[in-house]
């Protein structure tokens, strides 16, 4: 194993490893960039409630754990408000961790929904779990609610066994 591939693999397990970068990314500084960057993204009735935001995590889910992370991150653009460019480097770095996981601890055997932790009607974090034969990666996926519906905010995966069980 090279050294780069085994640091990679160090990075992705022992601790938490954000997908999309931890600031979020600047406002548009007008309203002509803010219509662009809505623009950029397609367009989806908005998720107005917390059932709708679960909903839609399990299918993001499914499409993950069955290797389709492009298909994964179409569900998730209409409801993730960042430029589609954005977007598209979130899907190139799911699918190179999860190639990584993949050939380092074989093929993905299921996936459970853990938990869902709110904050009041304003954020919630889904925890799942996917299964492998050696090992797991724990996913969460989160959501903002701003003002009238969901948004998705971010999502991260680890292998962290301490936070399962706490």
């Amino acid at each position: 194993m090279s050294k780069l591939l085994a640091v990679c693999v160090l990075c992705l397990f022992p601790g938490f490893l954000m997908a999309a970068d931890p600031a979020p990314a600047a406002a548009p500084a007008t309203t002509a960039e803010a219509q662009q960057a809505a623009q950029m993204t397609p367009q989806a009735p908005p998720l107005a409630s917390l059932d709708e935001a679960r909903s839609l995590a399990d299918k993001v889910m499914a499409k993950l754990v069955s290797g389709e992370v492009g298909s994964a991150m179409e569900l998730l653009a209409p409801h993730f408000p960042v430029a589609r460019n954005e977007q598209f480097g979130l899907s190139n770095r799911l699918s190179r961790a999860r190639a990584m996981v993949s050939r380092r601890f074989g093929p993905t055997i299921g996936y459970e929904f853990v938990e869902a932790d709110e904050i009041k009607d304003t954020l919630v974090r889904f925890t799942y779990v996917e299964k492998r034969e050696t090992s797991f990666t724990r996913w969460l996926l989160t959501f903002y609610r701003p003002r009238d519906a969901w948004v998705f905010f971010t999502v991260a995966w680890d292998s962290n066994l301490d936070a399962l069980l706490d």
